[in-house]
């Protein structure tokens, strides 16, 4: 039996489309503006999330965004892409609570991302997120930060 809770709880957990970027405008900002960290297979784009005042089209940034880009030089197969694209979200999904302030995330697979499977991706996704400083360090428990003041913001 499906209650209201439980309705409100997996709402509450999903992706929907305040939750992603969605426009060539976003992806090319978070690109171009923001914090980069590479792993072997996975580029990550880190951006702090614009407030409703600085462009009036974005929701309030109550929630961190994500955005995922894997063309067709990654994998010719769409299966194989989409694949990693679920992966990647809902490894977001699961750590976006710890991130203490709201960040717009852009990965960009790179060739032989979709060969992975998923705790290689976590694996890979998380260090690059540690990198960035939104994570904690596996060894330091302190070291997650509250990044106002390092990610870039364009304002």
């Amino acid at each position: 039996m499906v209650t209201e809770k439980t309705r409100r709880t997996k709402r509450d957990q999903s992706l929907g489309p305040n939750r992603r970027v969605q426009s060539r405008r976003d992806f090319l900002r978070i690109q171009q503006s923001g914090e980069k960290h590479r792993s072997k297979h996975i580029l990550v784009a880190i951006s702090l999330r614009r407030t409703a005042a600085d462009h009036p089209p974005t929701p309030p940034p109550a929630e961190s965004r994500i955005g995922i880009t894997v063309t067709t030089k990654v994998h010719k197969r769409a299966v194989m892409r989409n694949l990693f694209k679920r992966r990647v979200r809902e490894i977001f999904r699961r750590y976006r609570g710890r991130f203490g302030q709201s960040f717009d995330v852009v990965v960009i697979a790179l060739n032989g991302a979709t060969e992975l499977d998923y705790s290689q991706v976590e694996k890979e996704f998380c260090w690059c997120l540690r990198r960035a400083g939104l994570l904690p360090d596996r060894n330091d428990p302190n070291s997650g930060r509250n990044r106002s003041h390092d990610v870039k913001s364009e304002h």
